[in-house]
């Protein structure tokens, strides 16, 4: 299965819906949101916001319509995967846990706003779901400043 996260907004496109059963029974329910699938938090959250106004609790710091993850960006938010829940992304710190080699492994699903091995903060990234051995390949991490961390 792939899986785009975008400003720490979380797609995930699966291949079959016996991926897509697979990776719910290891891990936690995805809903559909238009061609992917994401969590049911992310999935109701609105295609426009006011600064000012709460959103998932959180009160949002510029007005903005289009895209969830242009809205994420915004407003400095982020999906906390360990908690379930939408987030501050300034609030979101850690080290990501990876394995390197002709990719990078990892048995936990990547947080975004984490920082990377170089200390470089990731706003999102690239992965696939290796079902058999519930992994996730990173492929790229993406960064505020652009695409990085090609591999």
């Amino acid at each position: 299965m792939k899986i785009d996260c975008i400003n720490g907004f979380y797609y995930f496109y699966p291949d079959s819906v016996g991926e897509l059963k697979n990776w719910e029974r290891l891990n936690t329910d995805l809903e559909k949101m238009g061609e992917a699938y994401t969590f049911p938090a992310l999935a109701s959250f609105p295609d426009y916001v006011w600064a000012g106004h709460f959103v998932s609790g959180l009160p949002m710091i510029q007005n903005y319509a289009g895209a969830k993850e242009e809205i994420f960006k915004k407003n400095q938010l982020t999906y906390n995967v360990q908690l379930g829940v939408i987030s501050s992304s300034l609030a979101t710190w850690g080290l990501l846990d990876y394995g390197e080699g002709l990719f990078i492994a990892t048995d936990k699903l990547p947080q975004a706003y984490f920082v990377d091995k170089q200390q470089r903060r990731i706003s999102g990234f690239l992965a696939f779901w290796d079902m058999v051995h519930n992994m996730y390949k990173v492929e790229k991490f993406y960064y505020d400043s652009g695409i990085g961390g090609l591999f």
